[in-house]
């Protein structure tokens, strides 16, 4: 069911770079028709790979102080982050959601105005990031355990989410909410499974979980025209060369609301491609094994003083084309060619895929906590691969990833052990 939802979402995502209103002026097409498809391909073998394999787990018995930490930290840390990073308080949120191009713009004068005095806030957020993200899969994976103050501490961390999100103009935070509490409760109707007809016996659950993704997908296009402002509906994305087409079929056929809906998923969910083909034309520069990260690539220029990597990753050398890396995606694969050129880009897809199934039957089989929220990660991974290579961009992403992968794998050994 993992390898259907992931794989189904990515080959959605492809399906409308082709169908999609925008004109990608690609003049080599063969990375988009070749290359990503042996990609997608290396990732299913992958799972298949991984979920073949004997399960292990190991219950996690400080899950209840894990969700309090982060429950606490996620509340706590909402305000000074909010203040930092939006220069709004958290009850300024109906101020900002009334205004969200408004609140995106106060979020890149904030960004440039705390250049270089962030690092205190950026510390603590990543040494609670594994807690924080915690919260969601445990909560849902232990529902019927939780107390009353716990489940008030799991509302309160997805409220705090939304708030952030909100303030920020941005609407990452509500697609992560989706992902991991969609990717959690997956495992957890697995755990819980029993004989006769899955989704028989789930309906109601699987018919809320529509409505709450359509409701996400909802607010994206709306928050995003919102923040482009008037006459978002013919905005162009680049340096302003690629851009929709509304008059041709179908969508000329379509109400104007419809199409211009399908523009913003597109440009959401497919723009990452075209950055892909635009980088697959560039020769290779190796990065010295950090170009996967922005956060690492950050700490050597500020370390070091010289940009130098910075500057020759794929993704920055496409500013040249218009590409900005600032504004723009091109897919996960262009970070981790940084490193291992685009040649070594399919075994590293196979390692992810090799994890996704193996933390997948270790989650469901193994009835380990480190396994789901390690596959929420995952999940989390390959649902930005069409854009970035997200969880390990921001420092507290870097570090909930690392944290989980190695609590999983320590607690995978010591049950193999047994």
């Amino acid at each position: 069911m993992a390898l259907v939802g992931g794989m189904g979402y990515l080959l959605v995502t492809y399906l409308l770079f082709f169908i999609g209103p925008f004109v990608w002026p690609l003049s080599t097409w063969w990375p988009i028709t070749i290359y990503v498809p042996l990609i997608f391909i290396v990732l299913a073998v992958g799972h298949m790979a991984g979920a073949s394999k004997q399960p292990f787990g190991a219950p996690l018995p400080a899950w209840p102080r894990i969700l309090l930490i982060g429950g606490l930290s996620a509340v706590i840390l909402l305000f000074p982050s909010a203040r930092i990073y939006t220069g709004r308080w958290p009850w300024q949120v109906l101020q900002a959601l009334a205004d969200q191009k408004d609140a995106y713009e106060s979020l890149r004068e904030q960004l440039d105005a705390t250049q270089g005095g962030r690092a205190p806030i950026v510390i603590l957020r990543a040494l609670f990031a594994p807690f924080t993200f915690a919260v969601l899969p445990l909560g849902i994976l232990h529902w019927r355990k939780l107390t009353f103050f716990q489940k008030i501490l799991l509302v309160a961390t997805v409220i705090s989410t939304m708030t952030f999100s909100a303030l920020r103009g941005t609407t990452r935070e509500l697609a992560d909410v989706l992902v991991v509490g969609s990717s959690a409760f997956l495992i957890g109707t697995i755990r819980n499974r029993s004989r006769g007809n899955w989704l028989r016996k789930n309906w109601g659950k699987v018919l809320v979980g529509i409505v709450l993704t359509m409701a996400v997908f909802g607010a994206l296009i709306g928050r995003t025209q919102a923040r482009l402002g008037a006459g978002a509906e013919t905005v162009c994305i680049g340096s302003g060369y690629v851009c929709p087409d509304y008059f041709s079929p179908p969508y000329g056929k379509m109400p104007d609301s419809v199409a211009y809906g399908m523009g913003t998923l597109t440009g959401y969910l497919s723009q990452g491609y075209y950055g892909l083909g635009l980088a697959m034309q560039e020769p290779f520069i190796f990065i010295g094994g950090i170009g996967h990260s922005s956060a690492l690539l950050g700490i050597y220029t500020a370390v070091s003083g010289s940009d130098e990597l910075s500057r020759s990753t794929y993704t920055y050398r496409l500013r040249r084309e218009g590409w900005s890396d600032e504004y723009q995606w091109s897919t996960m694969l262009p970070w981790l060619a940084n490193d291992v050129s685009f040649w070594g880009v399919p075994l590293l897809i196979f390692i992810l895929g090799l994890a996704w199934g193996k933390s997948w039957r270790d989650a469901t089989d193994g009835n380990d906590d480190r396994a789901a929220i390690f596959f929420c990660i995952i999940m989390m991974m390959i649902f930005y691969l069409p854009a970035n290579n997200q969880m390990m961009q921001t420092f507290d992403n870097y570090a909930t990833l690392l944290t989980w992968l190695f609590l999983w794998l320590r607690s995978r050994r010591r049950a193999a052990s047994r």
